[in-house]
């Protein structure tokens, strides 16, 4: 198989982690594993008053997909113009080296960069109907205990973010209430703690979805806890960390992060602690319930996941020598979302971000494209970034089914007999 490729995550812990390590005088990384013993009391309790929702996935068999119902963008026409699929709806331009996440219709969570290493980052809101940002956390909660914020997600009724201290192993999750993102400022409510830890578990992945914040709790490798569950965890915007539930538990660490989808979250647990299956579950976020699920071949660990207008996405960063239809590197998904046996469809390039839906269009980025596919009529487009980048092209920012997604590409470019551009250049998109 081949080797894991550097993701947008990965690039979140090597410029925060590094530019962090560098400014506390530390060479080292692993401290963005961590937990404590008031994590895992909360867990306790939350698990003894909610029955975990993995029993509702186990009578899964592994799905089975000939290679005669898998096709690509060969088999599909080249849209020469994508203005004809998509239209630029909005632009924004951000500090040079920010990061985005849009995860619903109206506002994207902005990591913003500082100019100097205290704070090491901001947290901005990026209203798609008014195209401004708004810094709404200048630094971190416990930035006079060594604490940074590494990551943040939002959507528009609220914010959760997570903040380290690399020097001492810590780490704490916040949640606040948004509001205000119609308007011409975004306003964060008081920040709460949701949770803390040190050591014992991996820097939680974050998502959100209706009202509510969601991490994902997975044990160390080599560590004290590794034998324990992965868990997701759920709490309501601005609610204290004694309210946080157990939403689902994995026998063993979960594939790969949660995905924001249009009604709740998607997630890739494991089958059993035995098993080397991997199972694709969607739940929703008021109830906490799987709504939906899917096994995976056995061995097939997803890097990506994604649920939307045609269910469920996932993406192989690796090729897997198996005899099935489903088995190599790229993006797969369903054509419909109620006829899984049906035709499916990959994007056999290099997966880098979660996949997005926009109307008919799924939408998936690989090394240096973005495309767009309309799966049902196999016609695809591919976007090209405004300025010259380093490679990679335009992330995508946006999970799940949205009316419209976000790209964005941070520039350093000098145009012919002009002044050197700097930024972050954010592109909002819907369809045409």
């Amino acid at each position: 198989m081949q080797k894991r490729t550097l993701t947008r995550r990965d690039f979140v812990r090597g410029t925060v982690g590094v530019a962090a390590a560098a400014a506390l005088g530390t060479s080292g990384l692993a401290s963005t594993a961590c937990s404590s013993s008031k994590t895992v009391d909360a867990v306790d309790a939350a698990s003894a008053s909610d029955s975990s929702t993995a029993s509702q996935t186990s009578a899964l068999s592994p799905i089975e997909v000939t290679q005669d119902r898998v096709f690509t963008t060969e088999g599909c026409s080249y849209i020469e113009n994508p203005a004809e699929a998509i239209t630029l709806a909005a632009q924004a331009h951000l500090p040079y080296g920010t990061m985005l996440w849009a995860s619903d219709d109206d506002c994207a969570a902005c990591l913003l960069p500082c100019e100097t290493s205290n704070p090491l980052t901001k947290v901005g809101i990026l209203s798609f109907d008014t195209g401004k940002m708004t810094t709404v956390l200048e630094t971190a909660v416990g930035a006079d205990s060594g604490f940074a914020i590494y990551d943040v997600r939002a959507n528009r009724q609220g914010v959760i973010w997570t903040e380290s201290d690399i020097l001492n192993q810590k780490w704490r999750i916040y949640t606040a209430t948004l509001s205000g993102i119609m308007t011409d400022a975004a306003i964060l409510g008081t920040p709460v703690l949701a949770a803390e830890g040190t050591g014992d578990w991996q820097l939680p992945e974050l998502a959100v979805s209706g009202g509510y914040g969601f991490w994902q709790l997975c044990p160390t490798p080599d560590g004290p806890a590794e034998k324990e569950d992965s868990l997701l965890m759920r709490n309501a915007f601005g609610a204290p960390d004694t309210e946080a539930k157990v939403i689902y538990e994995s026998a063993g660490s979960m594939a790969c992060a949660p995905s924001t989808t249009a009604s709740g979250i998607a997630i890739a647990p494991r089958d059993d602690a035995s098993s080397k299956r991997y199972i694709l579950a969607h739940i929703d976020a008021e109830s906490g319930q799987v709504t939906d699920a899917m096994m995976l071949p056995t061995s097939m660990r997803p890097a990506f996941i994604a649920y939307g207008t045609s269910g469920f996405s996932f993406a192989f960063d690796s090729i897997y020598n198996f005899d099935n239809g489903i088995s190599n590197l790229g993006t797969y998904t369903p054509v419909t979302a109620d006829a899984p046996e049906g035709e499916w469809f990959c994007f056999s390039r290099t997966p880098y971000t979660d996949p997005a839906w926009c109307g008919n269009w799924l939408i998936v980025k690989s090394t240096s494209v973005i495309a767009g596919i309309d799966l049902a009529n196999k016609r695809y487009f591919t976007m090209s970034p405004e300025y010259a980048t380093q490679g990679y092209g335009e992330f995508l920012a946006s999970t799940g089914a949205t009316k419209r997604f976000v790209t964005y590409s941070n520039i350093d470019y000098t145009p012919l007999n002009s002044n050197r551009i700097t930024e972050c250049n954010v592109r909002i998109w819907q369809a045409a």
